[in-house]
């Protein structure tokens, strides 16, 4: 019997140990709060594997400026209702937080080009973290600005300038050129669903790990970051690769893999009181 047990345990570490063969590329969102992002793009990249046995390289990028864009009809419109929301809120990186599911519906939509059509890094020049610390800064401008006594439109009116002089608009209109493979992944992410498990009144640890048997899934939970000596409690999202029977945690991969929160693991007594859910890709 446990001859049998070893056994079994063996061939799940073997098809969960799987489960981190199937992205090429390292993942850091650096200071963007884009873990939904990563997490979708690895989910569909895992799934993309599992169907074709070929790796995918996605942008996350792609999908974050058209998450950011919200389906204005162009950017100038865009920007100006980034900072009107902006101005609302003592934490502008709010503004880039977000759903798995509604990223999925965004590539069922408009697709997503690859990591190679559209870079996300890096920090120190053009690249997505610069232009969304620009945006952010813009931000903090306009409130200056408006408890100067300047009016409103005036003041965006302004700073919508002062960005496209800075190439903000630029990088961000790499969402109107044209890539091929937008329409190969909205066709293959046209087959999904992204489904969610409410893990929030029980952690149900036999199921997800049952679940990691046939790939990696996506889980929220809770963490705590410091911003300017101000404490603020958000949702982190992280891709699960393998169970750790021996150490009683979870093999993960995370894209905020420069803060304190980028551990290569999950402890499992951790996560009992954090979870909020379980995500994964569904066939419709």
């Amino acid at each position: 019997m446990k001859t049998i047990i070893l056994i079994l345990l063996s061939i799940s570490c073997v098809a969960n140990a799987a489960n981190q063969k199937i992205w090429k590329h390292k993942v850091n969102q650096h200071d963007v709060w884009s873990c939904h992002i990563f997490t979708t793009v690895a989910l569909l990249e895992a799934e993309y594997y599992k169907t074709t046995k070929k790796h995918i390289n996605l942008s996350e990028a792609d999908l974050f400026l058209k998450h950011i864009k919200k389906g204005a009809p162009n950017w100038d419109i865009a920007i100006k209702r980034y900072l009107y929301k902006g101005i609302k809120l003592n934490e502008p990186h709010l503004l880039e937080t977000g759903f798995l599911a509604n990223n999925l519906k965004l590539i069922q939509k408009y697709g997503i080009a690859k990591e190679n059509e559209i870079k996300y890094s890096p920090i120190y020049k053009m690249g997505l973290p610069m232009t969304m610390n620009l945006l952010r800064n813009s931000i903090t401008k306009t409130k200056l600005s408006l408890k100067q006594g300047n009016k409103i439109d005036t003041v965006i009116a302004n700073q919508i300038s002062l960005l496209k002089k800075n190439g903000v608009l630029k990088n961000l209109q790499q969402d109107l050129k044209y890539f091929r493979s937008r329409a190969e992944t909205k066709s293959f992410a046209s087959q999904y669903t992204m489904k969610q498990i409410n893990m929030r009144k029980h952690f149900d640890l036999e199921k997800i790990k049952t679940m990691l048997k046939t790939g990696p899934i996506a889980i929220d939970y809770d963490v705590v970051k410091r911003k300017n000596s101000r404490s603020i409690r958000l949702c982190h999202t992280v891709i699960v690769t393998l169970y750790d029977e021996r150490q009683k945690c979870f093999i993960v991969r995370n894209s905020d893999n420069k803060s304190i929160f980028g551990k290569p693991t999950l402890d499992v007594n951790f996560l009992k009181n954090k979870i909020r859910q379980v995500s994964y890709l569904s066939r419709k």
